[in-house]
């Protein structure tokens, strides 16, 4: 990321894109991965003057973690955020999506509701909450979950399309099929040529 004189302000470090759908990038402050390779040690988090290490440290390495593929070291920074700002919904959605992409939906989802509970508003949760019980064939909790995230995001064509797999599980092949439409109207409207070109591959 830069600004608009050049400077670089941020690195993208992960993506998320469950089922190969491009649809949220992570980026590490440009200064604390300075920070982190300078070390060269590991990129264990530094300690200040009173010898505490910062939620944000510990969630900076884990986003570090999660660019690697290391979601298990990343689940137990973000743990160690969780306990040190529990009120930070932020935090618990991140440690739910690492998880998931350790196959541990339902940790993922309890911690989908922390995060909810925090923020009822939160979109991302109630999105990658669909995803994680779409995971566990549970199609009726996930096409809630993403009822409640078009209903805070309705121009968000991933949601649409997800909304329209669960349904076509249940059999609802004319309702999954006019959530594809819709997903591919605003993907067009977006200019969105990845997601206009993975929708059709579903239409055919």
């Amino acid at each position: 990321m830069l600004t608009r004189e050049g400077e670089v302000i941020g690195v993208s470090a992960s993506v998320y894109h469950p089922q190969d759908a491009q649809n949220l990038n992570f980026a590490i402050p440009s200064n604390a991965l300075k920070a982190l390779l300078a070390k060269g040690d590991g990129g264990e988090p530094s300690w200040d003057s009173r010898g505490f290490i910062s939620a944000a440290t510990y969630v900076q390495r884990g986003n570090a973690k999660l660019a690697a593929r290391d979601f298990m070291g990343a689940t137990k920074d973000f743990t160690q955020a969780v306990r040190q700002e529990s009120a930070n919904p932020l935090y618990y959605w991140y440690r739910g999506f690492a998880k998931g992409e350790l196959g541990q939906h339902y940790a993922a989802i309890a911690d989908y509701n922390k995060a909810l509970r925090l923020n009822p508003e939160y979109a991302i949760a109630y999105h990658n909450r669909g995803y994680a019980n779409r995971e566990l064939r549970q199609y009726n909790a996930a096409i809630s979950d993403y009822d409640d995230a078009i209903r805070l995001k309705p121009k968000d064509a991933l949601i649409y399309y997800y909304r329209g797999i669960a349904k076509r599980e249940l059999e609802r092949f004319s309702d999954a099929e006019q959530d594809f439409r819709t997903a591919l109207d605003l993907a067009l409207r977006a200019g969105n040529h990845s997601v206009q070109a993975y929708i059709n591959a579903v239409l055919g």
